[in-house]
C-alpha cells in the first residue's frame, strides 16, 4: 500500500487543525485494509514544516493500526538536505535536527533521490539513496540525444559528467558572481546540450550558464532533478528550450516545465 502526502488527504486520512494551530491525523474508511497489509510505503513531499508534522502524525496513527507491516519513507526531495552543517557559531544543524526526528517515526528505510548532501547518509538511519540516471537519460533520448554539461565541479562528480564549469561565490554572501566556461570547453554549432543539476532553486547559475554560451548556436536543454523555481521559469525558459524536472515537489501554477514521475 501507498499513501501519499499530502496528496491523499481527503482519501486516506484526515487532517484537523485546531484554532491554536496544532493538528490531528485520523485515518479514514481504509482503516481495515491498512491493519491487514504486510508493506506500506509512505511517499512524502514536506519541505514545509505542516507536511513535515502531518508526516509524525500520520505515521503514528499507522504504527498503532498495523504494528506488523513493514514501513519505508520515501522522501524524494529530502528536506534540509543543503543545511548540511553549522554555517557560522550559533547556528542550527538543520539537516542533523530533521534526520533526528526522522529517525524517530521507525521506518525500515528512508529513500532518496539524489540526493544533495552525502552528510545525510550519516545524519539519517537507513537511508537509501537513488540515482536518477534512467530519467536523464530518457531525457536525453526523448531530445534524440544531447551532450552533457555541469554548471560546476560539484555536478561534474555528481554524474560523472565529462564537460563541466567552473562557478565562483562571493563567500561572504553566498551569491554566484560569475560562470566561467574552460577554454577546452569545445561544443559543435549546433550541438544539443543537456545542462544536468541536482536542484534548481532561484535558478541564476542555469541563468549565468545559458548567457556565457550565448552566441555559440548551441540548442540548450536542462535537467535538474528537484525543480523548486522559487523564481518562476520566466528567465530560463527564455534560455532553454525545455526544461525537465523529477515530480519531487509540487508544480508551481503557470510554470512551463515537464516533470516526470518517479
Amino acid at each position: 500500500m501507498r499513501i501519499r502526502i499530502p496528496e491523499d488527504e481527503g482519501i486516506f486520512y484526515q487532517r484537523i487543525t485546531y484554532p491554536a494551530g496544532e493538528q490531528q491525523v485520523r485515518l479514514l474508511d481504509f482503516v481495515n485494509e491498512i491493519s491487514t497489509v504486510k508493506r506500506i510505503d509512505v511517499w512524502a513531499r514536506v519541505a514545509s514544516a505542516e507536511n513535515l508534522m502531518t508526516l509524525v502524525l500520520l505515521t503514528d496513527a499507522l504504527h498503532e493500526v498495523n504494528r506488523r507491516a513493514r514501513m519505508d519513507l520515501w522522501l524524494p526531495y529530502l528536506p534540509y538536505g543543503r543545511a548540511d552543517r553549522r554555517f557560522t557559531v550559533g547556528d542550527c544543524f538543520g539537516l542533523r535536527a530533521f534526520g533526528n526526528i526522522i529517525d524517530s517515526l521507525g521506518y525500515g528505510k528512508v529513500h532518496t533521490l539524489d540526493v544533495h548532501s552525502a552528510a545525510a547518509r550519516s545524519e539519517i538511519a537507513n537511508l537509501l539513496n537513488h540515482t536518477p540516471d534512467a530519467m536523464i537519460q530518457a531525457v536525453a533520448n526523448e531530445l534524440g540525444g544531447a551532450t552533457y554539461l555541469a554548471p560546476d565541479y560539484g555536478a561534474r562528480e555528481r554524474y560523472k559528467i565529462t564537460l563541466f564549469c567552473n562557478k565562483h561565490r562571493n563567500e561572504e554572501t553566498g551569491r554566484i558572481v560569475a560562470i566561467e566556461i574552460p577554454s577546452e570547453l569545445v561544443l559543435p554549432a549546433g550541438s544539443r546540450v543537456l545542462v544536468v543539476d541536482d536542484i534548481c532553486d532561484g535558478g541564476a547559475t542555469f541563468e549565468m550558464l545559458a548567457d556565457e554560451l550565448k552566441g555559440r548556436d548551441l540548442k540548450l536543454y536542462l535537467w535538474v532533478t528537484h525543480g523548486i523555481f522559487s523564481k518562476g521559469t520566466e528567465a530560463l525558459k527564455r534560455r532553454y528550450r525545455k526544461i525537465f524536472c523529477s515530480n519531487s515537489l509540487p508544480a508551481r501554477e503557470g510554470e512551463q516545465v515537464t516533470r516526470i514521475a518517479w
